[in-house]
C-alpha cells in the first residue's frame, strides 16, 4: 500500500479568503495537494485540483487570488508523472467541489466518483462554476452517506461544515505510519489556533468536525494532514516518493 502526496500548483491569495479574521494585507501563498492511494487493486486519487485553463493562463481568479503552477500541477499531468493515465484509477474521491479541488473533474470521465451525497447536492444547486464540474459530461457517481470504507486501510469521514458533505480522508498504512487527510476541514495549525471558522458554510459544524478529527487521528496514532498548510506540506514526501511499502 502506498500514500503519494501531489502538489497539485499553489494558490497565491490575500489571508482573509480563509482567515476571515486577519488582519488586512497579509498575502499568502499555499499548496494545493492531491493525493494518490494504490492498495490491493485500487488506485484512487483523492480530489482533481484546479481547472486546466485557471492553471495554464495564471489569470487571477479573483482581485485577492492567483492559481500558480502551469499545466503541469494539473491532475492528470501529476499521475502521468507516476507512470499511470486515468483509465488507470480504479476511484475518484471528491472531498468537495471548490475549484481547487475539483476543478479537474471534467477530464475523468468513466471513473467512479466518489461523493457524499450532501456535497453532491449542494454542488448541483450551487453556482455556476461547481454546476459545471458535477455535470461535465460522461462522469460517473458514487453516491454516499457518512462514513464509509471505500478500499483496505481507506476510510472517508464525513466532516462537514466547510462545505455541505464534506468529506476528509483516513489512510491506514500497514505495518508503517497512518495519515488522516482534513482537506479543508482544517485549512492550517495557523486556522486551529486562531479558532478562525469565518470562511465556512457553517463555523459550528466545522469545529466540531475539526474536534471530531483531532480525536480520531489520536485514536489511530495518524499524522493529521492539513489542507493549505504550507509549513507542514514542506516537511512531507512529494511524488514521486511516497509513504508506505515497496512493493
Amino acid at each position: 500500500m502506498r500514500l503519494y502526496a501531489l502538489e497539485l500548483g499553489r494558490i497565491d491569495m490575500d489571508q482573509r479568503v480563509i482567515m476571515p479574521a486577519s488582519p488586512p494585507g497579509q498575502r499568502i501563498t499555499i499548496p494545493v495537494p492531491g493525493y494518490l492511494i494504490q492498495t490491493g487493486d485500487a488506485t484512487i486519487l483523492v480530489d482533481t485540483g484546479m481547472p486546466r485553463a485557471i492553471l495554464r493562463d495564471s489569470t487571477p481568479i479573483a482581485p485577492w487570488m492567483r492559481a500558480l503552477g502551469g499545466e503541469e500541477a494539473h491532475a492528470t499531468a501529476a499521475i502521468a508523472r507516476l507512470g499511470l493515465a486515468p483509465s488507470d484509477l480504479t476511484h475518484i474521491v471528491a472531498t468537495h467541489f471548490h475549484f481547487d479541488h475539483a476543478g479537474g473533474l471534467p477530464e475523468f470521465p468513466g471513473i467512479p466518483i466518489v461523493a457524499q451525497r450532501a456535497a453532491l447536492a449542494a454542488a448541483r444547486g450551487g453556482n455556476a462554476q461547481q454546476r459545471e464540474y458535477v455535470n461535465a459530461p460522461g462522469l460517473l457517481w458514487q453516491e454516499i452517506d457518512g462514513d464509509h470504507d471505500l478500499a483496505p486501510g481507506v476510510r472517508l469521514l464525513l466532516a462537514a461544515g466547510h462545505t455541505p458533505g464534506h468529506q476528509a480522508v483516513l489512510v491506514a498504512l500497514p505495518g508503517a505510519a497512518s495519515f488522516l487527510l482534513a482537506i479543508d476541514t482544517i485549512y492550517s495549525r495557523q486556522q486551529l489556533a486562531a479558532d478562525d471558522w469565518g470562511a465556512y458554510a457553517d463555523p459550528d459544524a466545522a469545529r466540531a468536525s475539526a474536534r471530531r478529527l483531532q480525536d480520531l487521528a489520536a485514536a489511530h496514532d495518524a499524522t493529521l494532514v492539513y489542507g493549505h498548510d504550507t509549513a507542514q506540506w514542506a516537511t512531507l514526501r512529494h511524488a514521486p516518493a511516497y509513504y508506505g511499502d515497496s512493493a
